[in-house]
């Protein structure tokens, strides 16, 4: 078990709000266990369709990555690794295509209900998580990667597959996220982690493709 867990050194005066609506999309339901516990699951939020059409886009990219790492030490950078993970960054700023499909309603409406109406796309990447070098991912906050002002952002999870208990599905520690920003450190060659064993309620997320995991990160 780790030490109790630290807030962040930048991470002062942060006060949880919760979400009293009125609300454009999303439940009373829906809102209340984003508030509780830090996570929502929204399933076909994306039709077929739609998800093949943007995994046909991004797959494209996924390969420039996959051929990049190739030339790198040990076929690796920071924490992506050929055969292992992968991170297609920025897609948004290079693809019209996935430019509008994160201009969908379904987002739109998730935002303006979990944000407000005046949002900003902070980042966007791919994570393709491989089946050749299986590995664990380390208990994070989006937030301990690089600390943000406002803290309670969103992360919109989307499935391009199924993704479930066995394939691996988001895994959440349920409630902390009412503290804001905790201290991280740097678990090589993993990622940053804020704690090796949860001091919470763990919970599986298994969503199907085209569904939506939405996270305050």
């Amino acid at each position: 078990m780790t030490a109790a867990l630290r807030p962040h050194p930048w991470n002062t005066g942060f006060e949880w709000a919760d979400h009293l609506g009125p609300h454009r999309l999303l439940s009373p339901e829906q809102v209340r266990a984003f508030d509780e516990r830090g996570f929502v699951v929204l399933d076909d939020v994306f039709s077929a369709a739609e998800i093949a059409a943007a995994r046909k886009e991004i797959d494209g990219h996924e390969a420039k990555v996959d051929r990049w790492l190739d030339g790198q030490e040990g076929q690796r950078s920071s924490i992506a690794e050929k055969g292992a993970i992968t991170f297609a960054t920025n897609l948004v700023a290079r693809s019209d295509a996935l430019a509008r499909f994160v201009r969908h309603p379904a987002l739109l409406g998730i935002v303006a209900d979990l944000v407000g109406p005046d949002a900003n796309l902070y980042w966007d990447q791919a994570v393709y998580k491989k089946p050749e070098k299986p590995r664990r991912f380390p208990w994070h906050q989006d937030t301990g990667y690089t600390v943000t002002e406002p803290q309670s952002y969103l992360t919109c999870w989307i499935a391009l597959v199924d993704a479930t208990e066995d394939n691996g599905c988001p895994c959440v520690a349920t409630g902390l996220h009412r503290a804001g920003t905790y201290e991280h450190t740097f678990v090589d060659p993993l990622g940053w982690e804020c704690f090796s064993e949860p001091p919470a309620e763990v919970v599986l997320a298994p969503v199907g493709a085209g569904g939506v995991v939405v996270f305050s990160s």
